[in-house]
This record gives C-alpha cells, structure tokens and sequence, in this order.
C-alpha cells in the first residue's frame, strides 16, 4: 500500500468504490507504528526487511498493482481489496479478534502440532520407555497445559496482538506468504513490541527452501518446548504452508533414526576397517578421469523402473550399470547384471534383497560399492576381492571423501555424479508413488508399501503429500521421499560438473540440473562400456584396506571423547536440585554440555548425545507443563543411566587394544 499523506485534519485512503475517512490521532499513531515497526525489522529481520524495500520500489516502478487498501470504519481496521471492494474481515474485525483469542486456549488436543513420536510397545528400544512413560502419566493429549511456550501463525494480521497478549510465548513464528498484506500488518500489529518479550522468526513470501530453513531455525532454538506447538491459521491463508511445516516437523532426523541406528552407523565401518576390506577413495582422480569418457545408468526401485526395463536391457553393453541392490530381484528377472551393486541400508531387514535371488553366482561378477554401515550378511554374497567400501557419515578414512546422504538413492547419485560420468540416465528414481495404485516402489521390491492420505496426521514414510514432477506437473510422494529430493537437488547443484548431462527418465520427481525425458526418446549409444577387469584393477588401485597411525590415533580420541562424556554424565547424576526449574535449567546447560563440539573427534559423540537428548527433553519438559508434576529424581537417574548405558556401548569398538 502507498500512503500519500497531507495536512488535513482526517486522512483519506482512497479506492474504487469507497473513501475512509481516518480521524488524525489514529493515521498518527498508525504512521508512527509503522515506522517503528520498520526501524525493529532493519535491525533485526535484516532480509525481511529488504524485501519490503524490493516490494516498495517494484511499486513505485508499476512492476506491481496496488491489489489491497486498508479501511478504517466503525472504530475497526479492515483490509479492503481494490477490485472488488471487498472487505477482509466483513467490517467486523473487532468481532473477528475477540473470538480468535477466545479461542485459543492451553488444551493438547486442539490446534496443536505434536512433534513428538510414541512408538508402540512392540517397536520400543532400550532407553526411551521413561520418556513414554512420562507421556502416559502427565501430558496425555486430554490435558492442558501451564504454559505455551511456541506459537505458530498462518497469516499475519490485527489478531496477532491480542494473541500474543493472551499466550505470552517465547518465541512466535509468522507465516505470510502475501508480501502485501503483511505490509499492512505493520500499521495495525506492533511486531516491535511483541518482539520485546519474545523472540519473532518471520517467514514472509518465502520460498520452499526458505521456508524450510526458518522453521527448522524456529523449531532447533530451545527444541525442549517443541512437544506441543500451538497454531492459529487464519481463513486468508493457504494450506500449503501448515503441510509443509507439518512435513518439517515428522522428518526431523532424531524422529526417524533412533540412538541405536547412530551407534550402528558409526561403529559397524570398524569392524570392516579392522577386518582389511578396502574402502575406496571416492574422490580420486583417476575416477574421473576414466569415467569422464563413459556413460551410466542408475537403476534405482521405483515404480517406474517397470516400464523402463528394455531400456535397460537395449543400453547394458554400452552403459556402466550402477544399481542399487533393492532393484537385484528385478534385474535378475531380467537377465541384466548390474556392473556396480552399491547398498546403503545398515538394517537387517534390507538382507532380504540378496536373499530374493534366485542364483547363488547371480553377482559373482559384479562390483560392490557398500556403505560401511552395510550389515556383515551382505558380504557373502561377493567374492572379497570385489568389495569396496564408502564411508557415510564418518571419516575415518582420511583423504577419502566425506559423503552425508540421506538414502540408497541420494548416496547412489551422489557417487555417479562423483565419479564424473558425462552422461547419466536415472531410471526408477522416482522418490514419488506410483500415480495409479499409491505403490512406493516398483512391483518386486522386498518390502513395498501403500502409501496412506491421513486428515490430521502426517506419517514421515507413507502419508500423502504432493511435489513438483518430473513428466507432469505435480506427483504424489511422501515426506521421506521429499526430503531425498532436497538432498539430490543439492548434489546435482553443487556437484554436478558442466561436462555432465543427467537424464531423468522418470515419471516422479523433478530435479535440479537434470534433463526430463522418457526413454523411448533417448537415442541408443554404441560405445562400448568399461570391462568389469579394468573397473576392478581401477577400484582396487584407488582403495586401502589398512589404518594410517594418524587415522588409529584418531579412533583413539574418539574413545577419549566418550569417556570425557561419560564424566560429564556422572556429575550431572550427582547433582541435587532444590526445585523444578533449577533442574530444567541445569538440563539445558548440561544438554548444551554435552552435544557441543568444536573438533573433528568429539563430533560424532555430539551427534549421537544430540540425537537421544533432542527425542526425550521434549518428554521432560513437557511433564513439568502441568498442574501435576513429576518427581524430579526418578527423571534425572533414569536419564543419566541411559546416557552411560549409550556411551558405553558406542565406545566398546574404539577401545584400545592391549
């Protein structure tokens, strides 16, 4: 809106079929609102702020139209929008207000995101019983709640004062996607004020990625008060932006991989270190060097790897086929053996793809590439010679290319993208559904499901969202596969070498810097592949299978760390407390304590005490929500216990031999 201001007494705001008459106090104490809401913006939302002066001059220049007015009629703020007259609030805002915050309230059940997971008795791990059971006995959904800590709004407007008032959170986040409408916000709404006794994050026509990286800052500052996070979602916004924070919040990792999968993850790659495997150096150049003059298909298990299947036969003797060993079943029903099987999972469950097969020789010839988190059973199924290990997540192999992927698929891509192929063709890596029958992954896949569209919840693997697509507009996925989408964009944006063509033969996913297209319009290559001998002498020429005395010395400190911890868990244990807060306090610094790090080997002992401590605090914390409140000493023994029962366990691996 641009305000033209002049010496009459009242002020005029002007449009097609209407004129307000605004009395000078209250354009006096709007103009002056405004201003000091825009002065608290440039000193603190610096980017926010930016934006708006971006809005301003796209105005000024007619790049934007003027689209909503503000109306000041009965002693109430409206908003009006410029073609049609048509008033926001029905010139009843005040009436609009009054009933909003009345009904907001402290109840766990209403309005309310739960970014907590309650496992069943059956799925239960050591270690998080005492969190469920303080769930049972004090924060049942039935119940309210002393305080709220975090609030959500979806659109910005006059409500959110007196919301704030009634509430008086901590910490507020601010959904706007409507540049326009928040810019009339800061004439009505004193954000500077508000801002006084809370801490503000603005998310304002913010991008998907912005989005993203606003909640997550929103919800990682004092995660503890996350349990139950209040919202209000005004009439005026879209539902797009609650199931994206909805999406943010299930896919939190210390939602999704538990304490034990973190120890599995970092310990297994000693026992291959320790046994003499090779672990391949990912980033050597002569990788590239060979691979630069070649082609590659990856294969990965979704849905429409069905209808890609004579692609990948016609095109096997001329392109380096890199599987992904959930596709081994399919593709030895079809007669194609995979040149490089790499595997990821570090479950049991994912054994069940080499046990499908049918012929014992079936990968007698391949390579494989194996996460060092690889269950041992997977070995067998390799001579040793052709096994080569990568390292995810850890570095213990210096030199050797540190990789952080999420998934097969993303983990996959990413080494294709590495190894500096100069065309790549994706086939089966969808990270969407089948659009027909809802399947997530393609018909002789070990263990495939249905995804499910639930009202009120959002499930992190089989609940139904929808994404941008590759071969049409939109698909239907799943928060678990869009968060592979993101890491894959990333890969493709900040790995991907100008060389390199990748092409998306897929019906699901878009992606960054990649080429859609269906396989029947991709012309048949004639250029011979790589042989499976110089890929072998190539992997082994570029791979160790021993510790350096510097990558032993490290695995030491790493043990030191663990120990360090364990200290630091004890005098935490020993501690008294004379009341609730002190404790609650005492547990922010101790958790702080113990999950900051600054050096290369305390990072993983970080990870793993942040992983277990983000899962339960919110537990504790929200039992002291209540009118009845736990005992503190059960709370502090039973967390201190599990704590060196983890440390214990993840430290026995990097012990010192005698």
């Amino acid at each position: 809106m641009r305000i033209l201001y002049d010496n009459n007494p009242f002020y005029k705001l002007s449009y097609k079929k209407a004129t307000v008459i605004m009395p000078q106090d209250i354009h006096s104490k709007i103009t002056q609102q405004f201003q000091d809401n825009v002065t608290y913006l440039q000193l603190n939302h610096r980017a926010i702020y930016e934006r708006l002066l971006f809005y301003e001059k796209s105005l000024n220049d007619n790049q934007l139209q003027q689209r909503f007015t503000l109306a000041y009629e009965n002693e109430q703020f409206d908003i009006v929008e410029l073609q049609s007259s048509r008033y926001l609030y029905n010139k009843q805002s005040s009436h609009f207000i009054d009933t909003i915050t009345q009904s907001i309230n402290y109840k766990r059940d209403e309005n309310v995101f739960e970014t907590f997971k309650l496992l069943q008795p059956s799925q239960r791990l050591k270690g998080y019983d005492f969190a469920f059971n303080l769930f049972h006995n004090y924060s049942g959904a039935h119940t309210s709640m002393q305080e709220i800590y975090k609030f959500v709004f979806f659109g910005s407007g006059l409500h959110l004062e007196a919301v704030a008032n009634k509430v008086k959170a901590k910490y507020y986040l601010i959904i706007e996607d409507d540049i326009e409408l928040f810019r009339l916000s800061l004439f009505t709404t004193p954000y500077f004020e508000i801002g006084e006794n809370a801490e503000l994050f603005f998310a304002i026509g913010s991008s998907p990625q912005e989005f993203e990286n606003i909640s997550t800052k929103f919800l990682l500052t004092e995660h503890y008060y996350n349990h139950y996070i209040k919202f209000f979602e005004s009439v005026f916004h879209t539902e797009e932006k609650l199931q994206q924070l909805h999406t943010i919040i299930v896919s939190q990792p210390h939602l999704n991989y538990f304490y034990p999968s973190i120890v599995e993850q970092y310990t297994q790659p000693l026992h291959y270190l320790f046994k003499e495997y090779q672990f391949l150096n990912l980033t050597a150049k002569d990788l590239q060097a060979t691979f630069k003059e070649h082609s590659a298909i990856l294969v990965a298990p979704g849905p429409s790897l069905d209808e890609n299947i004579e692609f990948l036969q016609t095109n096997a003797p001329h392109c380096l086929i890199i599987a992904l060993s959930a596709t081994l079943p399919k593709l030895e029903k079809a007669g194609i053996v995979p040149d490089i099987v790499t595997h990821f999972d570090g479950f049991e469950r994912s054994l069940l793809h080499f046990e499908k097969l049918e012929n014992p020789n079936f990968l007698q010839n391949s390579i494989a590439l194996l996460s060092a988190k690889t269950p041992q059973g997977v070995t067998q199924y390799f001579p040793k010679e052709h096994i080569f290990f990568f390292e995810n997540g850890t570095n213990y192999k210096q030199g050797f290319g540190e990789m952080h992927a999420f998934c097969a698929g993303s983990a996959t891509f990413m080494i294709t993208v590495v190894f500096g192929f100069e065309n790549i063709y994706l086939l089966g890596l969808d990270l969407a559904l089948n659009q027909t029958t809802l399947q997530t992954h393609n018909s002789d896949y070990g263990y495939t499901l249905e995804a499910q569209q639930h009202e009120d919840t959002l499930n992190f693997r089989d609940s139904i969202i929808e994404i941008e697509g590759n071969l049409q507009p939109k698909v239907k996925s799943t928060p678990n596969f869009a968060r592979s989408v993101k890491a894959i964009n990333e890969i493709a944006t900040s790995l991907k070498q100008p060389y390199q063509s990748i092409f998306n033969l897929n019906n699901g996913a878009k992606f960054a810097n990649t080429i859609a297209m269906r396989h029947q319009e991709i012309s048949q290559t004639s250029r011979q592949k790589i042989s499976q001998e110089h890929l072998s002498s190539l992997f082994r020429t570029n791979s160790s299978d021993e510790l350096t005395p510097q990558e032993t010395e490290f695995l030491q400190e790493i043990y030191e760390t663990t120990q360090q911890t364990l200290r630091k868990v004890q005098q935490f244990a020993n501690t008294s407390f004379q009341d609730i807060q002190s404790f609650l306090d005492a547990l922010k610094d101790f958790e702080n304590d113990i999950c900051f790090c600054e050096t290369k080997n305390c990072a993983i002992v970080a990870l793993l005490m942040e992983n277990y401590m983000h899962f339960v605090t919110t537990y504790i914390f929200d039992a002291f929500n209540n009118a009845l409140q736990p005992d503190i000493v059960p709370i502090q023994k039973e967390l201190t216990h599990n704590l060196s029962v983890i440390l214990g366990e993840f430290a026995k691996p990097f012990q010192p031999k005698d």
